[in-house]
C-alpha cells in the first residue's frame, strides 16, 4: 500500500472495539501484526472484519439470569479456524 495511515486508523479501532466485541480479538490480532507494513491482502481481510461487525451489529448472545449462586461456563470452539497454521480459537465466559 502506497500510503498505510488508513490500515492503521481501522485497525486502531478494531482494537478499541474488541472491549465489546472480545470474539474478534484474535482476528484483530493478527491484522495488527502488519500495520508496519501492510500490503492489499491486509486490507482485504480488514475490510472483511469491517463487513462481519457491520452484518452482525444487531445479534448477541443471550444468557439467563437467576436468583441463585451457581457456576455456568459457556464455551465455543472453532477448530482449524486459520488455513495458515491451524491453530484452534476457544472463546469462553465463566459466571459465578
Amino acid at each position: 500500500m502506497s500510503d498505510p495511515t488508513l490500515y492503521r486508523t481501522i485497525v486502531r479501532s478494531l482494537v478499541y472495539f474488541t472491549i465489546t466485541r472480545p470474539y474478534i480479538a484474535y482476528v484483530v490480532h493478527i491484522v495488527s501484526q502488519f500495520v508496519a507494513s501492510p500490503t492489499i491482502v491486509h486490507y482485504v481481510d480488514v475490510l472483511c472484519i469491517l463487513r462481519y461487525v457491520r452484518d452482525t451489529v444487531f445479534q448477541s448472545h443471550l444468557l439467563p439470569s437467576t436468583f441463585f449462586l451457581e457456576l455456568r461456563v459457556y464455551s465455543e470452539t472453532n477448530h482449524d479456524s486459520d488455513p495458515t497454521d491451524r491453530k484452534s480459537v476457544i472463546d469462553f465466559c465463566i459466571f459465578g
